[in-house]
C-alpha cells in the first residue's frame, strides 16, 4: 500500500477507536467504512498473490535449492504477514514438503527457521505437524540436519509451547545422542537437555528427567545446567562402534 493508503487505513482505525470510546458508531463516516472494507480486500488479494508466488518457488521443478533456502531465510515474518489461518493452511504443510529434498543444507534451513513459524502457529501445530518431523530428522543419515534439528528442539524448549510430558518425551529420544561420536551433535543434545532445568524442580528432575539420562552418565548428576551435565557424561561412542550399532 502507498502513503495515502496508509494514512487513510491510520485514520479509520483512529475513527473506529474514537467512535468506540463514545460507544456510538457515528465517528465512522461511510469513507471510513469503506476504506476498511476496501483494506481487508486488497489484503486478501494480496495473501492470494504472494501464496501462489510461495507455491511456485517451493514446488516447481525449475525452482532450486538456493532459490528455497533463501525463501526459508525469514519465515518468521512471512507467517506474520500471510497470519496464522494461511500460515497453517497453505505454508507449514509447504515448508514441511522441503524435508523431502535431497539437498541436507536445505533440510537443515528448514530447522533452523521452523521455530519462529511455531511459536507463531502455537501449540496444537507444533505437536501435530512440526514436532513429528524434528522427531524424525534425528536419525537423518546427515549429521548436519541432525545438529539443525537438536538446535531447533533447544529453540522450541525456550518459547514454553510444549507440556512437559512432551519435553520428558523428546528427552528420551534426544538422551542418547549425548555419547554421540560427533561433538556438534553432542553439543546439540546437551544443549536441548540443559534447556529443560527452568521446566523442572529438582525434585522432578531427579525423578523424571535423570532415569532417562542414567545410561549415559558416568558419576551423578547434580543438575541440568550444561557445566554439570557435560561433566558428568559418560566418553562418547567412537566412530566405529557407532557405525557398527546402526549396520
Amino acid at each position: 500500500l502507498g502513503h495515502r493508503h496508509q494514512a487513510q487505513w491510520m485514520r479509520t482505525v483512529s475513527l473506529s477507536r474514537e467512535s468506540g470510546a463514545r460507544g456510538t458508531t457515528d465517528g465512522l463516516d461511510a469513507a471510513a467504512a469503506t476504506t476498511l472494507r476496501s483494506f481487508d480486500t486488497e489484503l486478501a488479494a494480496l495473501h492470494e498473490q504472494v501464496s501462489h508466488v510461495i507455491v511456485a518457488l517451493l514446488t516447481d521443478a525449475a525452482s532450486t535449492p538456493a532459490v528455497k533456502r533463501q525463501l526459508l531465510f525469514d519465515t518468521t515474518q512471512l507467517a506474520l504477514f500471510l497470519r496464522r489461518q494461511n500460515t497453517n493452511d497453505m505454508l507449514l504443510p509447504l515448508l514441511i514438503t522441503l524435508l523431502n529434498d535431497r539437498e541436507p543444507s536445505l533440510r537443515a534451513a528448514f530447522f533452523e527457521s521452523v521455530g519462529g513459524v511455531c511459536a507463531f502457529v502455537g501449540r496444537a501445530s507444533l505437536q501435530a505437524f512440526v514436532l513429528p518431523c524434528v522427531m524424525q530428522a534425528l536419525s537423518d543419515v546427515d549429521e548436519m540436519v541432525v545438529c539443525a534439528a537438536l538446535d531447533s528442539l533447544s529453540r522450541l524448549a525456550e518459547v514454553g509451547l510444549q507440556p512437559r510430558a512432551s519435553l520428558l518425551e523428546v528427552c528420551e529420544k534426544v538422551a542418547p545422542l549425548l555419547c554421540h561420536p560427533n561433538a556438534w551433535v553432542r553439543h546439540g543434545a546437551l544443549g536441548f537437555v540443559s534447556r529443560l532445568e527452568p521446566h523442572f524442580s529438582a525434585a522432578e528432575v531427579y525423578t523424571a528427567v535423570r532415569p532417562l539420562l542414567r545410561p549415559f552418565l558416568s558419576q551423578p548428576l547434580l543438575s541440568l545446567s550444561a557445566p554439570s551435565l557435560s561433566a558428568a557424561l559418560r566418553e562418547p561412542a567412537s566412530r566405529l562402534g557407532y557405525d557398527r550399532a546402526l549396520a
